[in-house]
């Protein structure tokens, strides 16, 4: 069987490569590839190319929608650094004003106290200066009635009231020196 079925085979090929045959099949395959070519060229070709140039537009159209995009952001960015810049500027202002400002107030806290220390020390001064007179006086007073009491004694005698001042005024002088 072996034997048969390889001759079998060869009488297919041999059927197949047939120069009868042969002319009969090259015309058949010619004409199928004929008609696969215009099916090809005329049905899937221009589907293709739709296709193709379908997917080409649409990456166009995508790059320079991205292009859009990166301009915009590029814009926003910019935009951004500005505003950041202004900002910071305006910040960089304030506190230059509030630091003025805090320097005047300060400024201004200082003179009134200074003011406030003067007046103070001016009312401490004429405080004393009063105080000063009024001891003055007092001890006048009172070295006036020492001076007429040991005038009287060591005099033994009356004595008025201007022999009395005078002689307080030149023992006050006295003391003062």
């Amino acid at each position: 069987m072996e034997h048969g079925g390889v001759g079998a085979e060869r009488s297919s090929l041999d059927i197949l490569f047939n120069a009868e045959f042969l002319h009969s099949q090259l015309f058949w395959v010619a004409v199928s590839f004929a008609v696969l070519m215009v099916v090809v060229v005329f049905k899937a070709l221009p589907a293709m190319v739709a296709m193709l140039d379908e997917r080409a537009n649409k990456i166009s159209k995508d790059l320079t929608d991205a292009e859009k995009a990166r301009e915009s952001a590029e814009k926003s960015f910019a935009n951004y650094e500005a505003k950041l810049a202004k900002a910071q500027e305006e910040a960089a202002d304030i506190i230059s004003k509030s630091r003025d400002d805090a320097k005047a107030l300060v400024g201004a806290k200082m003179a009134k106290m200074d003011v406030d220390i003067a007046r103070k020390r001016e009312d401490a001064n004429k405080a004393i200066e009063a105080s000063k007179q009024k001891a003055m006086r007092d001890l006048q007073g009172q070295v006036a009635e020492i001076a007429v009491q040991v005038t009287e004694k060591l005099l033994s005698e009356m004595v008025d009231s201007k022999k009395a001042q005078a002689i307080t005024n030149k023992a006050v002088k006295q003391l003062l020196n």
